[in-house]
């Protein structure tokens, strides 16, 4: 599936007009970060309302990120060059922003559009006037990380960072004066972009120009973005040629031209009374996925990591786990040591307990996962319902449940029946990793024997898509 998306995308691409070749760019707007290495960028966009004057250009860049530098060389048309400089003046960590100061644009036209230098060849939605130059484009520019799923970046620039718009204006420096400075004025940009598990983001952002709004996925080697971009241009006038866009680019990593400084986590579990080491597991979990380890009570656990934020879970059986956000840089070593107290058990009467017994099986089968099509990865927004259930399994530790994964009538019995199950087993997985013992957890996978609402429409297919548990 990810290679028909991924050729999809390449082609689509390949069809339309460049603009933005810059892997470490959120849609349209740079970010202060970036990952050493060798990159092939592509980008392209297409108008929504009125039909392109402009051709299929081939627009390729070439980028390298080494140390603190940053250098993107455009081709545009087969014909127009520019380049890109960026250089990273400081890493973010503590409290801190990344920070980076660029200069877009170096080329030997003064105006150099999403579609080369020919004048006559400048998006109409672009013809500002008066349109302030591209050439030497400079900008400084913030990106910080809230959490694991937030992330914010906000800059000023010049040149192509500007634009007098019915609208944009409003976001450059001339806002506050009687008359426009073409080449000296600043434009404020910003974007937001929401990170879930699995490499998918969802992104907002402005900037002197544009409004748009995207959708990008990142593995190791590749990212990808499709956006709707110049949404501002949507309350144009009726018959304007302004027309917002479809915004394709892709980013293949050629090469790693140097290995990346790490940083180091250790970790250190210690039972709150009486301070002695104790052995559990720790979580770990970052932008990309989650890294389940042992902790020995007999030695200091230690790891390298690459240099971000990671949140740590550190849990052992019969304890209540605690949770610690830690920020680690390149060559810094970061200790995670966790006190964990001990969980009460009540001693109850036979009555009591049955009727308790009754409620915690009540409350427990009425959990539920659901799951996109065709997806066993446990969506961000069911970890709570499985938080509950963590929370109630230890605190009953007599308590087995059976995990069972469900499936939609869509496709053939067999992959759905290993589906079904491949969730079932996601889930267990992640119940281990927060403490809780395989042995009270067993799987089946029922693939699409026990639907609970009707395959023939979405609804029902999307509730039929899930894991349910129950007590043994």
């Amino acid at each position: 599936m990810k290679r028909i998306l991924l050729c999809t995308m390449f082609v689509f691409v390949l069809v339309l007009d460049a603009q933005e070749l810059k892997r470490e760019s959120y849609v349209d707007i740079p970010t202060a970060h970036y990952n050493q290495g060798l990159y092939l960028n592509l980008n392209g966009n297409f108008p929504i309302r009125s039909e392109s004057e402009v051709g299929m250009d081939p627009n390729v860049g070439v980028e390298i990120a080494y140390a603190n530098l940053n250098a993107i060389l455009k081709w545009y048309n087969g014909s127009d060059f520019a380049l890109d400089l960026v250089y990273q003046i400081l890493q973010g960590g503590d409290g801190l922003p990344t920070l980076s100061i660029g200069i877009d644009n170096l080329t030997y036209s003064k105006f150099i559009s999403p579609v080369g230098s020919e004048e006559d060849e400048i998006y109409d939605d672009e013809k500002y006037v008066p349109r302030p130059p591209e050439v030497a484009s400079s900008y400084l520019v913030a990106t910080k990380t809230i959490s694991e799923y937030l992330e914010l970046t906000v800059g000023v620039g010049r040149g192509k960072f500007v634009g007098y718009g019915p609208r944009s204006h409003l976001l450059n420096f001339d806002v506050f004066f009687d008359e426009y400075h073409e080449n000296f004025v600043f434009g404020l940009f910003g974007g937001v972009k929401f990170m879930v598990p699995g490499g998918v983001s969802f992104i907002l952002e402005a900037d002197g120009r544009d409004a748009n709004l995207g959708v990008q996925y990142e593995t190791g080697l590749f990212k990808g973005t499709l956006a709707l971009t110049k949404l501002d241009q949507f309350a144009a006038d009726e018959g304007s040629p302004n027309t917002p866009r479809i915004d394709a680019s892709l980013s293949f990593k050629v090469a790693t031209l140097m290995a990346k400084k790490q940083g180091k986590l250790t970790f250190l579990i210690l039972d709150e009374e009486s301070g002695d080491p104790i052995s559990g597991s720790a979580l770990i979990k970052d932008g990309e996925g989650r890294i389940l380890i042992d902790v020995l009570a007999t030695e200091v656990k230690t790891i390298s990591v690459d240099p971000g934020l990671y949140m740590v879970t550190l849990n052992s059986p019969d304890y209540i786990a605690k949770q610690a956000k830690v920020y680690v840089k390149a060559e810094e070593t970061k200790d995670v040591i966790a006190e964990l107290r001990k969980e009460e058990v009540i001693h109850k009467e036979p009555e009591e307990k049955k009727e308790e017994f009754e409620t915690l099986k009540k409350e427990i089968e009425n959990l539920r996962v659901n799951f996109s099509f065709d997806e066993f990865g446990i969506p961000a927004t069911f970890y709570g319902e499985l938080d509950k259930l963590i929370k109630l399994l230890k605190s009953n530790l007599d308590v087995s449940i059976e995990i069972g994964g469900h499936a939609s009538a869509e496709g053939n019995a067999s992959h759905n029946r290993w589906l079904s199950e491949a969730r079932a087993k996601a889930v267990r997985e992640y119940l281990v990793s927060q403490g809780i013992d395989r042995a009270r957890l067993s799987v089946r996978g029922y693939g699409t024997e026990k639907p609970i609402a009707s395959n023939a429409t979405e609804e029902g297919r999307a509730k039929n898509r899930r894991v349910e548990f129950r007590v043994k």
